[in-house]
């Protein structure tokens, strides 16, 4: 009888835990994705935005190369590092976007376009734009 009682207590103790490891879990994340270093998606599983909140990052230059807060949050939500993108401007096919002003660059190994305009970085998606 003791023995199915203290079963019964350390279970009902964990039981207890729970929600309050997850609470620290989704404190934790959402204190990492406000600091924008937090989830990345990728192309099976991409993140979105939540309709309460249009964009999460501030604009930032990396490397050199300024980016706007939206193109901040796309290459969050699709997995993009900085230095893919800045691979796909180097050494991908440009041409102008239909936004004057503004150019898109198409890397085929990534499959991946780059929207800048005045050499800031405004946009990142899978898949060719033209």
């Amino acid at each position: 009888g003791g023995y199915g009682i203290v079963k019964g207590v350390i279970a009902l103790n964990k039981l207890v835990r729970v929600p309050l490891q997850t609470a620290k879990v989704a404190k934790l994340s959402a204190k990492t994705l406000n600091e924008g270093n937090g989830f990345l998606g990728h192309k099976g599983f991409e993140l979105k935005n939540p309709s309460f909140q249009s964009i999460r990052n501030k604009p930032t230059i990396i490397e050199g190369r300024s980016y706007g807060a939206h193109a901040l949050d796309q290459m969050q939500n699709r997995g993009f590092t900085p230095s893919i993108v800045e691979g796909t401007i180097q050494h991908g096919t440009s041409m102008p976007n239909k936004v004057s002003g503004r150019m898109e660059f198409f890397e085929p190994i990534n499959n991946i376009s780059v929207i800048t305009e005045d050499g800031k970085v405004v946009s990142v998606m899978y898949g060719r734009l033209s």
